[in-house]
């Protein structure tokens, strides 16, 4: 969850761990490592079981925020703005993390139809596209918060930015250049 929003999709299978969710690291795709004994299954499905109860619940919180009453100060205004994007992009985070286990998820079906030990591309399958559809359009709804609200992406045990801008831009033009690659 971490630093999901800024974890890139891939169809090259690499197997390289995760890393700690509690430090800054590199990428890995080895989703297996970070189960904790639920089945892969399991944490995509309660992860975008989370993803549709925030966004429900998020509506609620909208209309609460949106508009403030016209007596509500600047102060009040942006403090209220500052909250809603925040709530907005715990919603996105949910959404990259769900994409994430759903992308790996098909991967392992792949791999192991396909005899294909890591590392290795996998074949461009539909399933694999619409999910990388999917996360660079929840990565480009993410991006403007982003940029908005220096709080995000930060996470205060590892002292770094887990996500940023940058991050995510990155992340954005490396799944777009393998999406074009697969589709032309």
């Amino acid at each position: 969850l971490n630093d999901a929003p800024a974890h890139p999709l891939s169809f090259r299978y690499t197997a390289a761990p995760l890393g700690g969710s509690w430090e800054k690291h590199a990428f890995g795709d080895r989703l297996e490592d970070c189960l904790g004994g639920f089945t892969m299954e399991d944490v995509a499905d309660a992860l975008a079981d989370m993803e549709r109860g925030w966004g429900e619940g998020l509506r609620w919180y909208e209309q609460a925020l949106c508009p403030l009453p016209p007596a509500a100060g600047a102060e009040q205004r942006s403090r209220a703005m500052d909250e809603l994007r925040c709530a907005q992009m715990i919603g996105l985070q949910l959404r990259s993390a769900a994409n994430l286990f759903r992308f790996h998820l098909e991967r392992r079906v792949l791999v192991e139809r396909h005899g294909l030990t890591p590392p290795c591309d996998l074949p461009k399958t539909e399933s694999l596209q619409r999910l990388m559809r999917d996360e660079i359009q929840n990565a480009r709804a993410a991006l403007p918060l982003v940029e908005a609200d220096p709080r995000l992406g930060y996470h205060q045990e590892a002292h770094v930015y887990m996500y940023s801008a940058a991050l995510i831009r990155d992340k954005l033009a490396r799944m777009e250049r393998e999406l074009d690659g697969a589709c032309g």
